[in-house]
């Protein structure tokens, strides 16, 4: 908003009442040097009206059209009620506070009236002694014509509008109302909540009390009131208000927590998946290489399971057990009557049975088998033959897993009881075998 000085209205207004129309003899402004420049100073840089009124009024006039009807050396030409919104009527009065006689019509009542309170006569500007006359306007907090599209307000701007000597709040026309806008702050907190108050008025409080808060002695006009504390966001997140006449009470806000996390981190065992973090939000830990997938139980990148690329036998082997890359058994068939397995091709079955096992060596494939162990009756071989613990193991844990299918084998065949074989497994895996 403008704002004037109070050095800068009373030279202005009494400038301004030189600068109206004067295009009969009547006025004095035909010859400048005769009016404006006798009290306001002549410029080199002006031909008309003293350079002093042009240098004041530029600092609060946009436009010279604003006083003038066009640029040039005269001043306004015209002051009517056509065009009240020109001249020094539109800041110095207005044209309805103007005396009724032709000549005072339009001046500018106000700027009249202080001159005439100044003890300045007429004929001091004017050729002619015009009776002054009272022109006494409406008041000083009245709008004259320029106001709203300068924005300036008629009570605090450095006017003396009617042209009693006083200006603005110390003259008592000036009582302008206040009002005041209030409001509670509720939620996750109340207290302490900075509240600012922006638009027609700069202000800002803090809420007390149970998060309350107000703003008084404020004018009409266009508010915007906004909490603001750290660590919380409110609802709403302002409030535009246009304030008219009345108090505005109930400018409330609900405050909510902000969870700020103390880390954007995986713990430093996570080795992949997600997290979450103490405000609920996921935190990304990162991808297992290839061949490995993520264990999101513990965050940990686990080898991916074996899988065989067939679950067939190759094309030579005729009967017997082959073991595919991850170590499992394929079933390759049985040999017919009179025939046993030999390096999965099926012979001849000789009647005789060289270890004593129960199997004839046609159909043994363990011709050694240690006297008196129980043997697997298709291929004549034990436990340990089987599975033997200094076999080519990849670890230890593959030669339990053989051990478990062989001994669950045996266990079907009847040739061993779950007890025996809960032994023998209890034996083996804490065993030194495959390590």
């Amino acid at each position: 908003m403008k704002k004037f000085n109070c050095k800068a209205l009373f030279l202005t207004c009494i400038c301004a009442v030189f600068m109206v129309i004067g295009a009969t003899d009547t006025f004095a402004y035909s010859t400048f040097g005769g009016g404006c420049d006798t009290c306001h100073n002549t410029g080199d840089e002006f031909k008309g009206p003293g350079k002093l009124l042009h240098d004041l009024h530029n600092t609060f006039v946009s436009s010279c059209t604003r006083c003038h009807n066009s640029v040039g050396d005269n001043p306004v030409t015209s002051l009517t009620a056509d065009t009240p919104d020109r001249g020094c009527v539109g800041c110095h009065g207005r044209f309805e506070d103007a005396g009724n006689d032709s000549i005072s019509e339009g001046l500018g009542a106000g700027l009249r009236q202080y001159h005439e309170n100044k003890g300045e006569s007429c004929g001091g500007c004017h050729s002619d002694n015009v009776p002054g006359g009272d022109y006494t306007p409406v008041g000083e907090a009245v709008f004259p014509p320029f106001y709203p599209e300068e924005g300036f307000l008629p009570c605090t701007d450095g006017l003396d509008n009617d042209g009693n000597l006083l200006a603005d709040g110390k003259d008592p026309d000036c009582s302008v109302e206040t009002y005041t806008i209030s409001g509670i702050v509720s939620g996750d907190v109340s207290d302490g909540v900075t509240i600012t108050l922006s638009g027609n008025a700069d202000e800002a409080t803090v809420t007390t009390g149970g998060g309350t808060y107000s703003f008084s002695g404020l004018t009409d006009g266009t508010y915007t009131v906004t909490p603001s504390l750290p660590g919380y966001f409110f609802n709403p997140e302002n409030t535009p208000l246009s304030l008219s006449g009345a108090e505005i009470p109930n400018v409330d806000f609900t405050s909510v927590e902000v969870c700020v996390p103390t880390t954007t981190e995986c713990s430093a065992v996570a080795e992949c998946g997600v997290e979450v973090d103490e405000c609920g939000n996921d935190i990304l830990c990162g991808d297992c290489g290839s061949g490995f997938s993520c264990n999101e139980t513990d965050n940990l990148c686990e080898e991916d399971p074996c899988v065989p690329t067939t679950t067939e036998c190759s094309a030579s082997a005729e009967c017997g057990v082959e073991v595919d890359e991850c170590g499992n058994d394929i079933l390759c068939g049985d040999c017919g009557s009179g025939e046993h397995c030999v390096d999965n091709i099926c012979i001849d079955t000789p009647d005789n049975d060289d270890d004593s096992d129960g199997v004839t060596n046609g159909n043994d494939k363990c011709l050694d088998t240690p006297f008196g162990e129980i043997v697997y009756p298709s291929n004549g071989c034990s436990i340990e033959q089987l599975v033997p613990c200094d076999g080519d193991w990849k670890n230890h844990g593959k030669y339990v897993s053989a051990l478990a299918k062989t001994t669950n084998r045996f266990v079907e065949q009847g040739l061993l009881t779950e007890d025996e074989k809960d032994v023998l497994m209890g034996e083996m895996v804490s065993s030194d075998c495959g390590k």
